[in-house]
């Protein structure tokens, strides 16, 4: 960093910010259980600006620590406040079988907004810091206000029952994570491929390894978002997928991860991607599953226990790309697929 932060202080910045996100990940889902889902989502937005300006304002360790825990406290409010937010709409006007189109869209939108971004922010930086950090902050802001835009369902139609309080909410939902059979398949996959998803970090690594030329590999991973983001969209068209199905799409991005590396060429990207789309397809019908799954008031709190245990297969990620690189990780999905047909299992009537 420019302020002179070195390898080990962006570490510890990096541990401040994965550790407010990972302490504040559930009682965030519960505040927006108890109050707003679109509140939670906006000030999600708005927090993100409030981080990027203390970074603009105060470029000095204390100040890129402050702005990691505001960062980290706006990535929980914002976690699963989308989703939930979609599909409790959804239920109210008797659309629910559209939200996997729907939430394939976001994905999608999610995945392809990286490359202006990253466009948008080269043209930007010679102009200074400060324009880059004021810029990230006006988008923010301009988030936030979009959010506040969203309809969200009425309390008194999507939810029945008398109004909980925010203690018993938290409770609720992580009770129904982690005890309620029909919740706790879909949780532990979308948790598990949630944090498979770790391997994205990889990614230059793994250009750079294969002799794409160091200035040329953005523009040589350009496709794996965008191949990704239309697997994504399109998503919602195999809602009926089996789980049986969804495994074996799963196992053949694994099989896709080790031709890739065995090829070991710059032309292994186009494995890479494949394979890469094929997981993240899989990902958006395991998150659909879990909120057809999850039936009570908590299910911001329900998708955020998911987030938070997503962070054990990241680190599971790490551990195997450290013994032995892409192939480790590809086994590691493999074990995933194995498991999706029993934790997709529909039971108790859900």
């Amino acid at each position: 960093m420019g302020s002179g932060t070195g390898a080990a202080g962006l570490s510890l910045l990096l541990a401040l910010w994965s550790l407010t996100g990972v302490l504040a990940e559930v009682p965030a889902g519960a505040v927006a259980d108890r109050w707003s889902r679109r509140g939670a989502l906006a000030a999600g937005a708005l927090g993100r600006g409030a981080a990027f300006a203390v970074w603009t304002l105060a470029p000095v360790p204390t100040g890129f620590a402050a702005g990691f825990v505001v960062w980290g406290l706006a990535g929980a409010l914002s976690s699963g406040s989308l989703e939930t937010l979609a599909y409790d709409l959804l239920r109210e006007r008797g659309r629910t079988d559209a939200y996997a189109g729907l939430l394939g869209r976001v994905t999608a939108a999610r995945l392809g907004a990286a490359l202006p971004a990253a466009g948008l922010a080269t043209l930007l930086l010679p102009h200074g810091y400060a324009v880059v950090g004021w810029a990230s902050v006006a988008t923010s802001v301009a988030a936030g206000l979009l959010a506040l835009r969203l309809p969200e369902a009425a309390r008194g139609v999507a939810d029945e029952g008398e109004e909980p309080g925010l203690g018993e909410l938290l409770r609720s939902g992580v009770r129904e994570a982690l005890l309620d059979v029909r919740v706790r398949g879909p949780l532990v996959a979308v948790a598990a491929l949630t944090g498979i998803d770790a391997l994205e970090e990889y990614l230059p690594v793994l250009a750079s390894s294969w002799g794409v030329p160091t200035s040329l590999v953005p523009l040589a991973l350009a496709g794996v978002p965008l191949l990704a983001a239309a697997v994504a969209g399109a998503a919602g068209r195999l809602r009926g997928a089996g789980r049986r199905a969804l495994a074996g799409v799963a196992l053949a991005a694994c099989c896709g991860l080790l031709a890739a590396g065995a090829l070991g060429r710059p032309a292994s990207l186009v494995l890479l991607a494949t394979a890469y789309a094929a997981y993240r397809g899989v990902l958006v019908l395991a998150e659909v599953r879990l909120q057809e799954a999850a039936s009570g008031r908590a299910r911001t709190t329900v998708t955020s226990v998911a987030a938070l245990l997503s962070e054990l297969p990241a680190f599971g990620v790490y551990a195997a790309w450290a013994v032995h690189g892409l192939a480790a990780v590809a086994a590691l999905l493999a074990v995933v697929a194995l498991a999706l047909p029993a934790l997709l299992r529909r039971r108790g009537g859900s």
